[in-house]
């Protein structure tokens, strides 16, 4: 007889073997959870990678986003002073104005595509992985 305060067990040889049959049906129930534990950890490690992946895809847009904007400020440099000599300012100033609408169309869309890689890591992020994921946001120029 085992005595625990407020309670008073009696195992028998019965008690026992039926007490481990409940101990094996308890092992069985959490073979599920263990296994969706062990997938869950297999995914958030996947998830990892995919954000490694996601923030190099970044890194190397940021760079060649850095690139571009020199060789546009290049170009844009050269225009204006070509505009500063008269004969041609008219075409000049036309062909200005269309690298300024060419360079906000490409802030436009290199904006929309960091937003969506942002979008991709926080959902990546919020669906899988335990704790947070920071996304540098970088400012063109610099």
């Amino acid at each position: 007889m085992t005595a625990v305060p407020g309670i008073v067990l009696t195992v028998t040889k019965h008690g026992a073997k039926n007490l481990r049959l409940q101990v094996i049906a308890i092992q069985q129930e959490n073979k599920p959870i263990k296994s969706a534990l062990e997938n869950l950890t297999a995914q958030c490690s996947h998830n990892a990678g995919d954000i490694t992946q996601l923030n190099n895809i970044v890194k190397d847009t940021n760079a060649k986003l850095t690139e571009m904007e020199k060789t546009l400020d290049s170009r844009l440099t050269g225009i204006e002073t070509a505009l500063s000599k008269p004969p041609a300012q008219a075409q000049d100033q036309t062909y200005l104005e269309a690298l300024e609408n060419k360079l906000d169309s490409v802030d436009k869309k290199t904006a929309t595509t960091i937003q969506a890689l942002e979008q991709k890591v926080s959902n990546i992020s919020s669906k899988d992985l335990v704790g947070p994921v920071s996304v540098r946001k970088s400012t063109p120029g610099n």
